[in-house]
């Protein structure tokens, strides 16, 4: 199917009674044709990629990228490489677009955070909020209720049109319903791939699927459980998936929508043997308790996965939860998983269709027991517009009774993916990279961060990591201790270059979390949903500066995706103080910064007795002291010089922070310090903006010797006369744009105030 095509006219949306994108409620979508059977118009124009030619009997599109999988980072990846008027197609196996948020998982996992406020995901929710705010509706209707207040809760089929916007605009070719079958690849280089459909040729790949189905075909490396591809054992377990649904409270329940007696399942999964789950956590329908514990209750269940309903009247949150009357079932119907059902599509399916079962046992439970205490009547919802081909037809479950195949049809087209296939990268995101970023939340290498504890669902082995413990993976994570950190480190951690790029594979690239290479124990950080938008928005600007620059995605320069990223308005270092709407007008300096390690945190604190998760500071407004200028001068410009081996001044005596840059600067002549007599630095007294000024355009001309420092005749601060001490370098601090004034009526530069910690910032990264 093609969904939409750079080069052919786009139908309009056809939402069964969800929001209507024709009348500026939702950013336009683009219908899913049911009806349409995929096949590429003969005469396709170029512009849309097909260079005319055929492998096989099939057609040949030719992309600068093509991306596998319109999960949340496929569709990153694929907005920010087309809004660079790059080629770029979009594949998937599904019709429905969205990857955990189409799977039913529409409450945004670690949002609470002030550091998810990044990139093409804060776009994406600003765009939610504004379709529920527009409708007078609350999207805070998830976790509050146990986890504090501001969380993002939505419908899948309201993010449908909004994500289908983003690839209309930017001129993605949008192909659903094409299962990847080959990958093209010569001499270890990856060159394209062969779907169900047609053959799509590209300088690069990205796998964003759920399973990691193109690295699989591809000749890459690769991780599942606790094995490399070479041993793998199939019959291993990795984290349990949720097939969920989603439910919304009826007046008086449908007939098709009821379910008449227990649904079937396999041996163990059974409604006699799911049913003690069930009733140990919902097992009553009045509020009480009010707090997440092993026995819950219907009004509690709801809240946890609480969604906001477009169509329905009213508004609420769950502080209320009385009042909600849609959700999300992903709580008590986790299902079992293997390595085999991720590297295999036939087991999938007969997972799934079990996993489905047991959520079909779970509203059965809901409808009879809790019904029978008075609770009201719930069942699926069918305004999601889960209806598609795919999951009328090729994703039925014959295992499933004729009966309930109404509900079946408006489940989600996939489940809820935890842990899939891992790629073996350059680098590997483990418990070493963790607690060694965990204070500082900065890597240099960084293109993005994790957003949440480590959260597994089942399969975590052994405690001791001594037999087939979750972390003992060779030498990855071996004696690591799963108690020593579950649910503990939910600070945002960096994300590097090298865990996207494949060891040995070139042309190939991941955009989907859970494929970034990683340990288990990485992997369960960096699974969730903002981190899908970031890893994907990441592997996207790799990728188009790939073809940009005609190198491999390895060749790039980590440092060029960075500053990209900064102008696409994502956040690499989550600095709390930073991020709000808008962000800081220095936030891209901030964060440059601070990876070239010239200024980092003014201060952090920590969250928690363990001192595992933490809050890290930039204090902008900050005055910045002589200490701080001296190392982001030497560092940002990479001056260099003999270091004595006693100390010069007095108060920076040797093994002191800053005392090799600060040496630095006096051995090259840019400061003699604060005093002569004693010799002293003062590193820890506030820097003055003259000062400030002194010490960047001093290096600037050790740097630059050809660089013209004369002042003009006339000076241009009224502060700053031609006979002030530092005249000339004010002037040029000026002039090279490195230094603001400080007003502009009268005009001054105030050379006695302390910069502050973000103009310093800007001035270091404009001077070098």
């Amino acid at each position: 199917m093609l969904l939409f095509s750079a080069c052919a006219p786009s139908p309009q949306p056809d939402h069964d009674g969800g929001p209507d994108a024709s009348d500026g409620a939702v950013p336009d979508g683009t219908a899913r044709d049911a009806g349409d059977d995929g096949g590429v118009p003969g005469d396709a124009s170029p512009e849309g990629g097909f260079d005319g030619g055929s492998d096989g009997g099939l057609p040949t599109a030719s992309y600068d990228v093509v991306v596998y999988g319109a999960t949340e980072g496929g569709i990153a990846a694929a907005t920010v490489i087309g809004r660079r008027g790059l080629r770029v197609a979009l594949v998937d196996e599904l019709d429905y677009l969205g990857g955990q948020i189409a799977a039913g998982v529409p409450n945004m996992d670690g949002h609470a955070y002030v550091w998810a406020r990044t990139g093409l995901y804060w776009e994406f929710e600003r765009d939610i909020r504004a379709v529920y705010d527009a409708a007078g509706k609350s999207i805070d209707t998830c976790y509050s209720y146990f986890f504090g207040s501001d969380h993002v809760c939505f419908e899948p089929h309201v993010a449908l049109p909004i994500f289908e916007g983003y690839l209309r605009d930017a001129g993605v070719d949008v192909y659903l319903g094409e299962v990847v079958e080959e990958v093209h690849a010569s001499a270890n280089q990856v060159q394209g791939m062969r779907t169900s459909r047609r053959n799509y040729m590209a300088q690069v790949v990205l796998d964003a699927s759920e399973y990691g189905d193109v690295i699989r075909l591809s000749p890459a490396n690769y991780r599942v459980g606790l094995h490399e591809r070479a041993d793998m054992d199939m019959d291993a377990c990795v984290q349990d998936i949720t097939y969920t649904a989603i439910i919304r409270r009826y007046d008086e329940l449908p007939s098709e929508l009821r379910i008449a007696s227990p649904p079937p399942g396999a041996p163990g999964n059974t409604y006699a043997d799911n049913r003690p789950r069930f009733a140990a956590g919902v097992g009553v329908v009045t509020p009480n308790p009010t707090q997440l514990s092993d026995r819950q209750n219907l009004y509690t269940h709801n809240a946890y996965r609480g969604l906001p309903s477009y169509e329905l009247p009213g508004s609420y949150d769950s502080d209320d939860p009385s009042l909600i009357v849609k959700t999300s079932i992903n709580w008590f119907n986790d299902y079992p998983y293997t390595v085999r059902a991720v590297v295999d599509a036939a087991e999938r399916h007969r997972l799934d269709c079990q996993a489905k079962l047991k959520t079909l046992q779970f509203i059965y439970y809901i409808q009879t027991e809790l019904a029978a205490q008075g609770g009201d009547h719930w069942s699926v919802a069918t305004e999601e517009n889960y209806d598609t081909a795919y999951n009328t037809g090729a994703n039925l479950c014959d295992e499933i009774p004729e009966e309930l195949k109404p509900l079946e049809r408006h489940m989600p087209p996939g489940p809820y993916v935890r842990e899939s296939l891992r790629l073996v990268g350059v680098d590997t995101f483990n418990t070493t990279h963790v607690v060694a970023t965990a204070q500082t939340q900065i890597h240099p290498q960084s293109l993005g961060y994790t957003q949440h504890p480590q959260d597994f669902h089942r399969c975590y082995g052994t405690d001791d990591g001594t037999i087939d413990g979750i972390y003992n993976e060779g030498d990855i994570e071996r004696g690591v201790r799963f108690r020593d950190f579950f649910m503990k480190y939910p600070s945002p951690l960096p994300l590097p270059f090298g865990i996207f790029i494949p060891e040995s594979v070139d042309g190939l690239l991941p955009a989907n979390g859970k494929l970034l290479s990683t340990s288990r124990f990485g992997n369960s950080q960096a699974r969730l949903q903002p981190v899908a938008f970031i890893v994907g928005q990441a592997a996207g600007t790799i990728a188009a500066l790939a073809v940009e620059r005609g190198v491999q995605p390895r060749s790039v320069d980590y440092r060029e995706v960075q500053r990209e990223l900064l102008e696409q308005g994502a956040v690499i270092v989550p600095y709390w103080d930073i991020q709000s709407d808008p962000l800081h007008p220095a936030y891209k300096e901030i964060n440059l910064v601070a990876l070239r390690g010239a200024m980092g945190a003014a201060d952090r604190e920590s969250l928690d007795r363990t001192g595992t998760s933490w809050r890290v500071f930039f204090r902008p407004d900050a005055p910045t002291t002589r200490r701080v200028a001296a190392v982001g001068v030497v560092r940002m410009a990479g001056l260099t010089a003999p270091i004595p081996g006693t100390a010069t001044f007095t108060d920076v005596p040797l093994g002191t922070e800053g005392r090799r840059e600060i040496e630095i600067l006096r051995a090259r002549g840019v400061t003699s310090g604060c005093s002569n007599s004693p010799p002293q630095f003062c590193p820890d007294e506030d820097i003055s903006r003259m000062a400030a000024a002194a010490f960047l355009v001093r290096v600037k001309k050790l740097l630059d010797p050809s660089l013209d420092l004369t002042p003009p005749a006339t000076a241009t601060f009224g502060d700053v006369p031609p006979s002030h001490p530092l005249y000339r370098e004010v002037e040029a601090a000026h002039r090279l744009g490195l230094l603001a004034p400080c007003r502009t009526s009268p005009m001054s530069f105030c050379p006695d105030d302390p910069i502050r910690r973000a103009a310093m910032a800007q001035a270091l990264v404009a001077a070098f």
